[in-house]
């Protein structure tokens, strides 16, 4: 007596239809699958993988850019020149939350541009 074909469907043994899955269907199962291939349709190329690579690393870089901006010494004296404040945790108050505004800004135009290419 097997117990394995009781309760468990048989892959083999499931209804499927031949329909073609639409674009929003594949990117959303190459999103979560590591699939080269869906429906004969090979998407993985050089370029490709490349555009995946910068495109995932992209915040990364805006935000070590701004972290190198916002460590300049230059930063600092225009901050506690229009706060007029030279206390350092004022300052580092101050440069954190520009720090985090501008790096919400900046990463929503570049998600915004890399979805509306796609």
């Amino acid at each position: 007596m097997e117990l394995k074909n009781k309760f468990q469907d048989n892959i083999i043994n499931l209804p499927t239809d031949k329909t073609e899955l639409n674009a929003d269907t594949l990117n959303l199962i190459q999103g979560i699958f590591d699939v080269s291939e869906v429906n004969g349709n090979n998407k993985t190329t050089k370029q490709s993988k490349r555009y995946l690579f910068l495109k995932n690393t992209v915040p990364y870089i805006i935000t070590s850019v701004l972290f190198l901006i916002f460590n300049l010494p230059k930063v600092d004296s225009i901050i506690e020149g229009v706060f007029r404040q030279s206390n350092f945790i004022y300052t580092l108050l101050i440069k954190t939350m520009i720090f985090i505004l501008s790096l919400y800004i900046l990463l929503n135009i570049v998600t915004k541009r890399s979805y509306q290419k796609e």
